[in-house]
């Protein structure tokens, strides 16, 4: 039991002054009091000493009927919107919980896969660190070979052809230097627009193979099948993969949703989740919801980012490059020795005296929008090599595709007799 006294009752009438009712100020009173507070308590308390009652000492709010037109509208807005976010916060919440509750209902799938060990001989080399790009994958994209006049074809179908060649190659990449160098493990850096999305340009509803849900959910799966596949069989060695969104995932127009709206995102969840169910002791995943994200391997900094924020017209921005750099330097306050983006569908790299941008390549090849940007280039992804005295000390690029399939089907029409040559 309180034992109120004048000091105590001051203190509640200051704390009451701040509020508009009497249910929310009660815990500031007994916070102040050090003691449970009721509402007859207190009323008894003003009473006992002839104060008047505590609700005459609580913050006067504003009447309706003294508020302007204007202000009265702007009410009623912020009182819609509340509403809506909190509607829509809601389903978000729903939503994801059941998604992962169905995702980690699903049964595992079954790696045919058969672990190979460790060289029986130590490397001589020095430690290497493998970093395997993937971006621009744009899941859905389909390219009809008659409407592009023969010069380039793809689909789901194809897709799945090429991840098949990537994951024959990154594995075959892996067994190989593991042989030559101590591998301190393997990256998987995700650099966005791994969904081609859906209204982000006018007419993409005709360019495309899947909508965005099966964009998103059998992406997914096929690259989390692809990317266990490669960690099981090299069960010694550490797999961290690392994720940024893309402009093509993105939810609406520029500005109209937070980064975090991102499909790409989602992407990247569902694939954890798929890894996890399979418990892979040596992957690890680590997607934030920030639109970069910074790695250092032995005290070179890499930072990832999609890439869409750098400028360029008529093909790679090189000068653009080589200012985002500095720019990206000064918005982390720290060094960047390597920027890792995609976005620009033509692998590159650019060095400067600030740091090294290093542009991944595509997975699609010539598209609708070659006649535009009168450019064509090959699917190709990349691996680097980094170590500990040089950083990234070589490139190998990942041609998805074989010359023969690359060799375009272009229909030349010819009219009359080939000339002979006179002698």
């Amino acid at each position: 039991m309180i034992t109120w006294n004048r000091k105590l009752l001051g203190a509640a009438k200051q704390i009451l002054k701040h509020h508009t009712g009497l249910a929310e100020a009660l815990p500031d009173i007994a916070k102040a009091t050090s003691r449970p507070v009721t509402l007859d308590s207190l009323a008894n308390a003003f009473k006992r000493h002839g104060e008047p009652t505590p609700a005459s000492f609580l913050k006067v709010r504003k009447e309706r009927a003294e508020l302007s037109p204007r202000e009265e509208l702007y009410l009623r807005v912020q009182a819609k919107d509340r509403a809506r976010q909190r509607r829509q916060q809601g389903m978000t919440d729903i939503i994801l919980e059941k998604v992962d509750a169905a995702l980690c209902k699903i049964a595992p799938d079954v790696l045919q896969v058969v672990p190979e060990p460790p060289p029986d001989h130590a490397p001589t080399g020095s430690p290497e660190l493998l970093w395997c790009e993937v971006s621009d994958v744009q899941l859905g994209t389909r390219v009809e070979l008659e409407k592009m006049g023969g010069l380039n074809q793809h689909d789901w179908t194809i897709f799945l052809a090429k991840l098949a060649r990537w994951e024959e190659v990154v594995t075959a990449t892996i067994r190989e230097r593991r042989r030559a160098a101590p591998l301190e493990g393997v990256v998987i850096a995700m650099l966005g627009d791994l969904v081609e999305g859906h209204n982000i340009f006018k007419g993409q509803v005709y360019e495309l193979d899947f909508d965005i849900y099966k964009q998103v959910v059998h992406g997914a799966n096929d690259f989390a099948q692809s990317f266990a596949r490669i960690a099981a069989t090299f069960p010694d060695l550490k797999f961290t993969l690392y994720g940024v969104g893309g402009n093509h995932g993105r939810v609406g127009s520029y500005g109209e949703a937070p980064y975090r709206c991102n499909w790409d995102l989602v992407l990247y969840h569902i694939i954890e989740l798929r890894l996890g169910a399979l418990g892979l002791s040596n992957v690890t995943c680590h997607f934030p919801q920030a639109w970069f994200q910074v790695v250092e391997t032995w005290g070179w900094t890499h930072l990832l980012v999609h890439g869409d924020d750098i400028k360029g017209w008529g093909g790679l921005p090189f000068y653009g490059l080589q200012r985002a750099v500095g720019k990206y330097q000064q918005v982390l306050q720290k060094p960047v020795n390597y920027l890792h983006i995609g976005h620009f569908h033509a692998e590159a790299a650019i060095s400067s005296s600030l740091g090294d941008a290093i542009v991944n390549g595509n997975w699609i090849g010539a598209n609708a929008f070659s006649k535009v940007i009168v450019e064509a280039n090959t699917p190709v992804q990349l691996i680097h090599g980094i170590t500990a005295d040089n950083g990234i000390e070589w490139t190998r690029k990942v041609f998805l595709r074989t010359r023969e399939d690359m060799r375009p089907r272009i229909a030349i029409y010819r009219h009359g007799a080939r000339r002979v040559a006179r002698s």
